[in-house]
C-alpha cells in the first residue's frame, strides 16, 4: 500500500491580498449582485495600452451589464471607454491601434460597432438581422471579417415567399380566404437534420448557416454599411483569420454532406477575399478533427488546434497543436508527447459573464506559439517553438488559475486568479513571466467587497484509490477552523466529465466553507489535465471507477479526525450531478445530495440531448438500439428503488445538454416511492445557469443548496 501524502499549498503573496483581515465576514451568495469581472484583456499592438471587458450585474433589470475600459500602462490613465446601458464585449484592436471594433446589444441583438482608442461616440458598422460575431480585422484595417446566421437580400426575398406561399396553404386547408380575419396556428417545425436543439437556446437551430462576412470601414461611406457575405456553402464556418497579406481569409469547417453525423471532426480551408467567385481551398485532410486557425505574424504558418478522429472515437482526446506552411503542405504537430492538452483551463464559476479572452496566440516574431495548459490542478502559460522542439512551461506558482492572455510587444496582459485572488488582469514582460513578484496588477475590481472577507487557501492532497492509482484532491476547510472539532463535509463533484478542478478562484466553495462545511473536491479518472490515459480511462465505464475514486477520497478525508461522518453531503452538476444520482444508488453513507443538472437516464439522454449522436460514439460501445442493456445498467434510475439519502435535484427548464426530462424521471420515480426528493427548477436558464445565469438565478441557486445541507447536516 502506497504512502497516503498531504501538501499543504502555501499560498505566493504577490501583492497586497485583497481578502486577508483578522476578523472576517462570512462570504454569502447575495456577495455576486455586487461582483465586477475583468474579462477579454487586450494589449494594443504596441504593448502601450490595454482594454478590457468589465461586467457588473444590473440587479433592476436582472442582467450583466458590460463595458469596455482602457488603461494607459505608462501613465496609469484608467477610465471607461464605452458607457452606454446595452452591453459592450469582444473589444479588438485596429493593426495600428488608433480604432477599438467591438460588439454591442445597443440596437437589439449583437451588432458591430467602431470607436476611436481616444474616445467619442462609436459607430454602428453592422445592421444584419442575424447580427454579427466576434470582429477580425483584416492585416491593413479597411475590413473587418466576422460570422453571422444573417441572409442576403435575394435569401430573405425568397424566405419570406415561401412563408407566405405556407401562410396560403394553411388558410386554404382550413377553409379560409384571404379575406377572412381569423388566426391561424403557428406553423409546426420540420425537422430533417440529427442536429436541431443546442444548449443556451430556447427555438430549435435556425436553418441558416453561419457564413463569413466582410464589412468596410473606410472613411467616407454611410454608417451602418452594407457588410458582404464571403461563404456560400450550406454547412456552418467558424474561426476566421487573415492572411498576411490579406489576400485570403483561413477559416475551419466540414464541408461535407455528412456533417451531422460527423461531430467533433473539421478542417481548415482557405478561400481568397476578392474573387467572389471562388470556392474555399481544404487545406487538412483525412478523419481529423483540425480547428482555431492561426496566421504567424510572418505570413508563413498557419497553426491550429486538433487531434486524430479515432475510431472508435475516444471519450477523451487531448488538444494537440499543429503547424503547416500558409499555402497548405505538410502538417506537423508542434506538442509532440506533451501529455496535456492546449488552450485547456480549470473548472470554475466565476470566469467573466461576457467572455475571458484568448488561451492562444503567436509570438511577435512568428518563433513560439504561448498558451494555456491545464496540468495537475493548475492552469499554466506554456509556449512551444515553431519548430516543435518540446513544450516549455513558463509560470510557476504553488496555486493559480492562468486563465486567459493578450501578447503584444513583448508583453503580457494576464486574467489570473487563485484561491485566495479573485481574478484580475496583471500586466508584465514577457522575461518577467516566471517571476510572479513582478507582475503588476492593474485591476482591483473586488477589493471592497472582499475586504470584509477571509478567502480560504486549498489544501492540496494526494490519496491512494481502491487499486493504486494516485488521486489529487483539495479541502477547502470552514472559517475558523479547529482541527480539534468535527464538521460536516460536502463530496463536490466536477462535471465533464474530462474537466479539472484545481487553484482557481471558486465563489461557490468559498461560501459554503464560510457556511462551516468542510469542502471536498477531487479530479478522479476521467479527468482532464492528468493525461491522455487518465482522461480516457472511463470509456465506456462511466460512471464506475471514478465512483471508486470518490469513495477512496471520502474514505481518507474521514481519517483526518475532523469529519463528522454522520453529516456526510455529496454534490455536483452535470456530469458531477449524474455521480451524486450515482452515488446515492450505490451507498447509504451520505446523509444528504444535491444533483444538478444531472444524467439519470442514458437511454432517453441520447435521444434527448443537443448533442445525440456524439454522446453515443464517444460513452457507448454501441448503440442503444443495439445493446441497450449497457445504457440501462449504467444509469441512477435503474436503481431509484435503492435510493435512501435525501437529495435536492436542480435543473433548468431550457437545458438541451441534459434535458429536463432525465430529472423528472428520478424524482417521480422517488416520489412514488414516497422518499424524499425535492426538485427545484429554473425557468428560462440554461445548462450554464451555474457560470453564467440571470443573477438572480444564480443567487437563488446557491442559497437552495446551502439551505439543503443546512437542514440535513447541520446540527
Amino acid at each position: 500500500m502506497k504512502r497516503l501524502f498531504v501538501i499543504v499549498c502555501l499560498m505566493l503573496v504577490v501583492l497586497p491580498a485583497c481578502a486577508a483581515t483578522p476578523a472576517s465576514e462570512p462570504l454569502p451568495g447575495e456577495s455576486l449582485w455586487h461582483w465586477v469581472w475583468a474579462g477579454d484583456a487586450r494589449l494594443s499592438p504596441d504593448g502601450q495600452r490595454l482594454v478590457y471587458v468589465r461586467t457588473e450585474v444590473d440587479r433592476a433589470a436582472d442582467r450583466y451589464r458590460s463595458d469596455l475600459w482602457i488603461k494607459d500602462l505608462a501613465s496609469g490613465r484608467h477610465r471607461a471607454l464605452t458607457t452606454h446601458e446595452a452591453s459592450d464585449r469582444s473589444p479588438r484592436w485596429s493593426p495600428d491601434g488608433e480604432r477599438i471594433a467591438f460588439l454591442s446589444s445597443r440596437q437589439g441583438g449583437n451588432q458591430l460597432w467602431v470607436i476611436e482608442a481616444t474616445g467619442g461616440e462609436a459607430r454602428q458598422l453592422t445592421d444584419l438581422e442575424g447580427g454579427a460575431g466576434t470582429p477580425v480585422w483584416s492585416p491593413e484595417g479597411e475590413q473587418i471579417a466576422f460570422l453571422s446566421r444573417a441572409l442576403t437580400e435575394a435569401e430573405r426575398d425568397a424566405q419570406a415567399a415561401e412563408r407566405r406561399e405556407a401562410r396560403k396553404a394553411a388558410r386554404e386547408a382550413r377553409g379560409l380566404s384571404d379575406e377572412d380575419n381569423m388566426e391561424t396556428a403557428p406553423a409546426p417545425a420540420v425537422i430533417e437534420s440529427l442536429r436541431y436543439q443546442a444548449d443556451g437556446r430556447s427555438d430549435y437551430l435556425p436553418e441558416e448557416n453561419q457564413h463569413i462576412w466582410l464589412v468596410s470601414v473606410g472613411d467616407g461611406q454611410d454608417w451602418p454599411r452594407a457588410p458582404r457575405r464571403l461563404t456560400a456553402e450550406e454547412h456552418d464556418h467558424g474561426s476566421p483569420a487573415w492572411s498576411a497579406d490579406g489576400a485570403h481569409l483561413y477559416f475551419s469547417a466540414l464541408l461535407e454532406e455528412d456533417a451531422d453525423w460527423r461531430m467533433g471532426e473539421s478542417h481548415i480551408y482557405r478561400i481568397a477575399v476578392e474573387d467572389e467567385a471562388a470556392d474555399p481551398e481544404q487545406l487538412t485532410s483525412g478523419k481529423r478533427n483540425r480547428g482555431t486557425p492561426l496566421v504567424s505574424p510572418d505570413g508563413e504558418w498557419i497553426a491550429f488546434t486538433g487531434n486524430e478522429y479515432q475510431r472508435p472515437a475516444l471519450s477523451y482526446s487531448l488538444t494537440e497543436l499543429y503547424v503547416m506552411p500558409a499555402d497548405g503542405g505538410e502538417e506537423r504537430k508542434l506538442t509532440g508527447d506533451y501529455d496535456r492538452s492546449v488552450a485547456d483551463g480549470t473548472s470554475g464559476d466565476m470566469a467573466s459573464p461576457s467572455g475571458s479572452g484568448e488561451r492562444l496566440q503567436w509570438s511577435d516574431d512568428s518563433d513560439y506559439l504561448w498558451f494555456t495548459t491545464a496540468r495537475d490542478g493548475q492552469t499554466h502559460l506554456a509556449r512551444v517553438h515553431h519548430r516543435g522542439e518540446g513544450v516549455e512551461t513558463l509560470t510557476q506558482y504553488p496555486a493559480g488559475d492562468a486563465q486567459a492572455f493578450s501578447l503584444a510587444n513583448e508583453r503580457l496582459a494576464l486574467i489570473w486568479g487563485s484561491p485566495e485572488q479573485a481574478f484580475d488582469v496583471h500586466v508584465l514582460d514577457v522575461d518577467d513571466v516566471a517571476e510572479q513578484a513582478a507582475w503588476r496588477q492593474v485591476t482591483r475590481l473586488n477589493d471592497a467587497l472582499l475586504a470584509d472577507h477571509q478567502l480560504r487557501a486549498y489544501e492540496e492532497v494526494w490519496y491512494e484509490s481502491f487499486d493504486g492509482q494516485d488521486i489529487q484532491g483539495w479541502v477547502i476547510h470552514p472559517r475558523d477552523f479547529d482541527p480539534d472539532q468535527r464538521y460536516p463535509a460536502l463530496l463536490y463533484i466536477h462535471g465533464g466529465p474530462h474537466a479539472m478542478y484545481g487553484t482557481t478562484f471558486f465563489h461557490e466553495f468559498q461560501t459554503l466553507a464560510d457556511a462551516g462545511y468542510v469542502v471536498f473536491i477531487t479530479n478522479p479518472r476521467g479527468s482532464s489535465g492528468y493525461g491522455q490515459d487518465f482522461g480516457n480511462i472511463i470509456q465506456y465505464r462511466y460512471p464506475g471507477d471514478d465512483y471508486k475514486d470518490l469513495m477512496a477520497g471520502t474514505d481518507w478525508l474521514l481519517e483526518q479526525g475532523y469529519v463528522d461522518e454522520e453529516r456526510l453531503g455529496v454534490t455536483g452538476g452535470s456530469g458531477g450531478g449524474l455521480l451524486t444520482a450515482w452515488v446515492v444508488t450505490q451507498t447509504d453513507r451520505f446523509a444528504a445530495a444535491a444533483a444538478q443538472r444531472s444524467v439519470i437516464n442514458w437511454h432517453s439522454f441520447v435521444g434527448t440531448a443537443d448533442m445525440n449522436f456524439f454522446f453515443v460514439e464517444r460513452w457507448f460501445s454501441a448503440p442503444p438500439w443495439e445493446e441497450p442493456m449497457q445504457y440501462i445498467e449504467r444509469s441512477p434510475l435503474a436503481y431509484v428503488d435503492q435510493v435512501e439519502t435525501p437529495i435536492l435535484m436542480i435543473h433548468s427548464a431550457e437545458d438541451w445538454r441534459t434535458p429536463l426530462e432525465q430529472t423528472q424521471q428520478f424524482y417521480a420515480q422517488l416520489r412514488m416511492q414516497d422518499k424524499p426528493a425535492r426538485m427545484v427548477i429554473f425557468p428560462e436558464a440554461s445548462h450554464g445557469l451555474s457560470r453564467g445565469g440571470r443573477p438572480s438565478q444564480r443567487v437563488e441557486r446557491l442559497n437552495h443548496i446551502r439551505d439543503w445541507f443546512d437542514e440535513y447536516l447541520m446540527d
